[in-house]
C-alpha cells in the first residue's frame, strides 16, 4: 500500500467512525418569528438610489456626454422617475421596477441575523414568469 492509499484508508475509518459515535437528538422545535413587513404601498421603509440610464452593452463605468465629460449618477431619493413603483395584485404590494434606470432599493433601517422572505418574477412581455 503506498502513503496515499494509507492516508485514504484511514480517512475513510475515521469518518466511518464519527458518522456513526455521532448520536445527535435533534428535535424538531417551531420558532416564532416576529416578522416586519418592509413593503408598503409608498416604500416608506426603502431609499431609492438610481445611477444611470439603461444601456445596452453598459460596462460598468461611468457613461460620458457628447464633449467627453463624465455623466454624474441621478442621486439618492430623487423624484420624478419613477423606476420603482407599487401595485397591489392578489392583495399583495408588488413592487415594479421599470429598468429604465440602473438603482437599488436599500432599507432605511440597518438590519442584522435576519432571515429574509420574498417573492419574485421576471415579467416577459405577454405576463410573469416565476
Amino acid at each position: 500500500m503506498n502513503r496515499n492509499q494509507i492516508i485514504l484508508s484511514l480517512t475513510l475509518i475515521l469518518s466511518t467512525y464519527l458518522c456513526y459515535s455521532c448520536n445527535v437528538n435533534v428535535e424538531k422545535t417551531e420558532l416564532n418569528y416576529n416578522w416586519e413587513e418592509l413593503v408598503d404601498i409608498e416604500l416608506t421603509n426603502w431609499d431609492m438610489y438610481l445611477s444611470f440610464k439603461h444601456q445596452v452593452g453598459y460596462d460598468g463605468s461611468p457613461p460620458v456626454d457628447e464633449s467627453n465629460k463624465e455623466i454624474k449618477p441621478i442621486g439618492l431619493n430623487k423624484a420624478g422617475y419613477n423606476v420603482f413603483t407599487t401595485n397591489i395584485v392578489n392583495d399583495e404590494i408588488i413592487i415594479n421596477v421599470s429598468g429604465e434606470y440602473y438603482g437599488c432599493l436599500a432599507t432605511k433601517k440597518e438590519y442584522e441575523n435576519y432571515h429574509l422572505q420574498l417573492k419574485y418574477k421576471w415579467e416577459k412581455k405577454n405576463g410573469f414568469q416565476e
